[in-house]
This record gives C-alpha cells, sequence and structure tokens, in this order.
C-alpha cells in the first residue's frame, strides 16, 4: 500500500460513523476494510457483520469474514465462508 493509499484508509479508520452510514453496507464494508488493513480484525469482522446484518447475501461481507478468518488460522471457517458466496452466486450473470 501506497503512501497515499495509507492516509485515505487511517482517515476513514478514524472517521465515526453516522446514523445514516450505519444503514450504508458500502459505508461500512470500506470501514471494515481499512480496520482490516491495520490488523485490527474484531473491529472490521464488527463492522461486516453489521452489513450482513442489512443484507444477509452481501457477497463482500461474506469474502471478507472469510480472509479474516484464513489470516487468523481459520482455515475451515474461512471456505466455508468463501463457499458460501460462490454456491450463492453460481449461475448469476455479472
Amino acid at each position: 500500500m501506497n503512501r497515499q493509499e495509507r492516509r485515505r484508509l487511517e482517515k476513514l479508520r478514524q472517521r465515526t460513523l453516522t446514523d445514516r452510514d450505519l444503514k450504508n453496507p458500502q459505508v461500512m464494508l470500506e470501514k471494515g476494510f481499512a480496520h482490516q488493513q491495520f490488523e485490527e480484525h474484531e473491529i472490521a469482522a464488527e463492522l461486516y457483520n453489521k452489513v450482513l446484518a442489512i443484507d444477509p447475501e452481501h457477497a463482500d461481507a461474506h469474502h471478507m469474514l472469510g480472509a479474516i478468518d484464513y489470516t487468523e488460522g481459520r482455515y475451515q471457517d474461512a471456505a466455508d465462508k468463501i463457499t458460501h458466496v460462490d454456491e450463492r452466486n453460481v449461475g448469476k450473470t455479472v
């Protein structure tokens, strides 16, 4: 990650979410990613789970939770989450 991207993620990481932000899956996903990049996996997972509370089939949130599980050595959990994403998208066109 270059310096500019690191600064952008640091700002996003420190930003307080508004009530409106908490209803926007994309904002929470981006903030979760920022925390994940700084290895704050617990906070990132909380945000991804909030996204799933709004949209239980949100593929990116499932994928990012799987990435956290993989990073932390929970390989079967990671595979289950990523497989969940793949199974839901079978036959869909992009």
